[in-house]
């Protein structure tokens, strides 16, 4: 624990720990304030009414609907009503239009800049240069830029000095708020420096106090760590990375039904959710059972409604203009055509037509769950000490030959290895470990259909997800259509299988695709134009400048920051590989931030 800084006549109180990152300015409410040794009166300030036009700094407060709010950091268009305990504003209290401060005490005598004296002991000693000596006195403090100085009894923190060294940790009074030191910093005014940061604490607000307050000593890291990061700071990084439209339509793809309620669907039933109602009057029970007459068991038309009712967005509502029926129907013809071609046997069937012979499979060809099948191959990354080894653990088996549980494929949309059923699982449970301890259940109740629709909603790597290219979404730029990227079915082909079907010497697995889509595209009534882009031979990879779809993991910062200690980020940023980081999941920014900065992360009530 970090020792106070000593003044000769009083001591500096440092209440907040040392945190790294953006800084955002205080509001500046100016109040006024009497002088010449006169008691202050009370001063009452009208608040504004919150608009979403406009953007308000940290520490700005504003009325709505009959409440306060203070905005926390800068923010523009966040409804304070829409703020959760994360947000951006803070529920203050009844709104009465006004904020009344009462300011009592005399203005004291002035106080010249600290001196900074060599130390003589383990604590920092700071003696200012005071033109008196009574010990009674304290330093004058400002409001605000433009109020006259002020003080009060409470006050044990000095106003800022262009000339004063601070160190990390010091505090200081500027324009009313009370900002804290990140490091070593002289002549930069607190509110246009990031050495510099606003503790969230106003010097109005310390004099309100009725005690004196003495706050408590700057926190330090536990063992182990090198700094402390607010995590409320760190939500605010992230929420400006994530600033982007086609991200958010990505977000809001991948938005999932709570499972209790995916259970309560019933085909038919008046309760259903709107996207399943929509799959039912396009897709009935009849259709299910002509279209796969030889699926598994295990599969199921309840199964598939539950799958969609999963996953919202899947058939989903549009803006006006917008046919949603129409992309829910051509999306349901892209989904079972890469049905057929996955989980087809087309080795039997007899007389029944190829594109209805999907769902056969429930389980990859020859893997069964006891016994040695379908075992190592799909564990060999368990132990090879990578990034997905760690960020999605293989789980133990005694009873396997590899030691650890059987990742072979299994599903509409077959899962293979065990970094894809943790991510499966993360989505469907919001807990990796659930499908990395029982993989098997991927093959039963209505789980086996969701990797289907799943497959469709998330971002594939660097590509845009299916469904971004089904509805329009996805529109290619000009590096894309020079690599032959065109919206159609082919593209979702290519997405899909990440090329390995697709170019010259694949025809056969493409006409295969192809026809299936054909088929199921007329069974559904979905129009096939003749300019669609059916065929994938001709497409090669997607180039990184991907129109904002592709970027959906976090990797560390790279670049240089002068003002941080050695010159470090501190923060993640956006990239369109796979990392153990997705930008998808709420939690995984501060992960990311802590695995690469070695900092702890409080939060800013701490």
């Amino acid at each position: 624990m970090k020792k106070p800084l000593r003044f000769q006549s009083h001591v500096v109180a440092l209440a907040k720990p040392f945190i790294l990152g953006a800084v955002l300015a205080s509001s500046q409410v100016a109040f006024a304030a009497t002088d010449n040794n006169q008691s202050a009166a009370n001063t009452t300030i009208t608040l504004p009414q919150w608009r979403a036009s406009q953007a308000y700094k940290g520490g700005e407060i504003v009325t709505l609907n009959g409440r306060k709010y203070q905005a926390k950091w800068w923010t523009l268009g966040e409804n304070p009503l829409q703020s959760g305990r994360w947000g951006v504003w803070l529920d203050v209290g009844q709104d009465s239009d006004s904020l009344t401060q009462d300011f009592s005490g005399t203005v004291p005598i002035s106080t010249p800049a600290p001196v900074i004296q060599e130390s003589t002991s383990s604590a920092e000693v700071i003696t200012p240069a005071l033109t008196e000596t009574d010990k009674s006195v304290k330093p004058k403090h400002r409001v605000a830029k433009r109020a006259t100085e002020v003080t009060c009894d409470n006050a044990t923190i000095a106003d800022w000095q262009s000339g004063t060294i601070y160190l990390q940790g010091h505090q200081a009074v500027f324009a009313g708020d009370i900002y804290q030191a990140r490091w070593w910093i002289q002549f930069s005014e607190p509110d246009s420096s990031d050495a510099w940061f606003n503790t969230g604490t106003t010097l109005a607000q310390l004099c309100a106090d009725k005690q004196p307050k003495t706050a408590s000593l700057v926190a330090t890291p536990a063992p182990g760590y090198d700094h402390i990061m607010y995590h409320e700071e760190l939500e605010a990084t992230k929420r400006k990375q994530l600033q982007s439209g086609a991200f958010n339509r990505l977000r809001q793809d991948l938005v999932t039904l709570d499972n209790a309620e995916v259970e309560r669907v019933m085909p038919g039933q008046a309760s259903n959710p709107d996207n399943v109602k929509r799959v039912e009057a396009i897709f009935s029970l009849h259709d299910w059972q002509d279209t796969f007459p030889l699926a598994h068991g295990h599969y199921s038309y309840r199964g598939l409604l539950q799958a969609v009712a999963k996953f919202p967005r899947f058939c989903g509502e549009y803006a006006s203009g917008i046919d949603a029926q129409e992309i829910c129907s051509k999306s349901l013809a892209v989904m079972f055509a890469h049905i057929v071609q996955d989980t087809g046997d087309h080795q039997t069937g007899g007389n029944i037509e190829s594109w209805r012979r999907g769902l056969q499979l429930v389980r990859e060809p020859g893997c069964q769950e006891q016994g040695p099948s379908c075992d190592v191959q799909y564990n060999q990354a368990c132990e090879n000490g990578s990034w997905q080894a760690d960020n999605w653990p293989c789980a133990a088996n005694v009873e396997s030959t590899s030691g650890f549980e059987k990742y072979f494929g299994r599903g509409a949309k077959p899962l293979r290895f065990h970094h894809q059923y943790g991510q499966f699982s993360e989505v469907i449970f919001a807990d990796k470990q659930v499908l990395l301890k029982q993989p098997e259940r991927v093959a039963h109740g209505w789980l086996n259909l969701a990797t289907a629709v799943y497959s469709l909603v998330k971002p594939q790597g660097n590509k845009p997800s299916l469904l971004h290219v089904i509805d329009g979404t996805w529109q290619p730029n000009d590096g894309e259509q020079s690599n032959a990227l065109e919206p159609g079915f082919g593209l979702t082909t290519f997405i899909l299988t990440n090329g390995l079907e697709c170019g010259e010497d694949k025809h056969f697995q493409d006409d295969e695709r192809i026809g299936y889509y054909q088929r199921h595209a007329a069974n559904l009534s979905v129009p096939v134009y003749a300019t669609e882009q059916l065929s994938c031979l001709a497409m090669k990879e997607f180039p990184d400048d991907l129109n904002g779809h592709g970027a959906v993991y976090w990797d560390q910062d790279w670049e240089f920051h002068p003002q941080n200690p050695d010159g470090k980020s501190y923060q993640c940023k956006r990239v369109n590989y796979q990392t153990p980081f997705s930008a998808l999941i709420e939690s995984d920014y501060q992960r990311c931030v802590e695995h690469f900065f070695n900092v702890q992360v409080i939060s800013q009530s701490h």
